[in-house]
This record gives C-alpha cells, structure tokens and sequence, in this order.
C-alpha cells in the first residue's frame, strides 16, 4: 500500500510541475502610454495646435499657409463657438487678402455656427462693411450694364 501511495504522489507532483511549466511567468505590466498617463488638460486639441501655428504663420505675413491651416482646424474643431472663432479668423484672413467673397461666406459661417455667440453680431457688421463685389450695382451699374438710376443727374 504505501507504494501505492507513493505512486499517486509522484503522479501528483507530475501533474502539478508540469500545469506550473505551461503557466506564463508573472510579467511587470507594460509601461502606461505617456499620451494616457499626462493629465487631459496638459495635451491640447489638435485644432488649438494648429490654430497657434495659423496665428503665428499670420504674424509672419503667411497668410496662405495662416488660411490653409485654419481650415484644418475648423474641420477638427467641436461644433459652436470654437468652430465660430475660427471661420471668423479664416473670414479676417480673406478680407485681408481681398477674397470678399470667400470673407462674406466665412463671416455668415460664423454666424450659422453660432448664432447667439460673441462673435456673431461682428460677423454681421464685417459683413455689411466689405465691398460687395457680387452685384454690377454696387459698381454703380445696373444688371443690364447701363447706368443705374441714381447715378443719373436730375
């Protein structure tokens, strides 16, 4: 009997060693991705980055690379007042290169994003204030390409 039972416990500390050799050692946690460990309010928005970089670019003169990377933002920006701000900004950079038709479009998206925001009674204004080079009257010229009526002497 006791062979028996040596038999079993031998049998035993097979099966357990060989349960313990499949078992993966323990292994030390991978390093916490440094984009999740900093604080969110540490890492800014894509669409701010490249709103600096607009600004900066703008500063500089660059107004194309300005326009160019204050699209970008606009698009990556939450809806609202930031995306507001922005068009406003991109509006502000047509007018200074005297592209009124893409400042009028720009200062009526400012509105439309929000309507009730800040930004939105200067968008009208600006509007009204830029040449409307839309319309042959405000050239003084009917759409027939005569004179209109009130530059006509009385």
């Amino acid at each position: 009997m006791p062979a028996r039972l040596l038999i079993i416990v031998a049998a035993l500390a097979l099966v357990a060693s060989v349960c313990l050799a499949q078992t993966p050692p323990n292994k030390p946690a991978p390093p916490a991705d440094k984009k999740l460990s900093s604080p969110a309010k540490d890492k800014q928005p894509e669409w701010k980055s490249l709103v600096q970089q607009a600004n900066e670019a703008e500063r500089k003169g660059n107004a194309e690379k300005a326009r160019a990377l204050l699209d970008k933002a606009y698009r990556l920006a939450p809806a609202g007042e930031d995306k507001a701000q922005i068009a406003f900004q991109i509006a502000s950079v047509c007018e200074k290169q005297k592209a009124y038709n893409d400042a009028r479009r720009w200062y009526l998206q400012t509105i439309y994003d929000a309507p009730k925001g800040s930004l939105a009674p200067q968008a009208k204004q600006r509007m009204r204030a830029i040449p409307d080079t839309r319309r042959p009257a405000a050239a003084g010229a009917t759409a027939t390409g005569g004179p209109s009526d009130r530059s006509r002497p009385k």
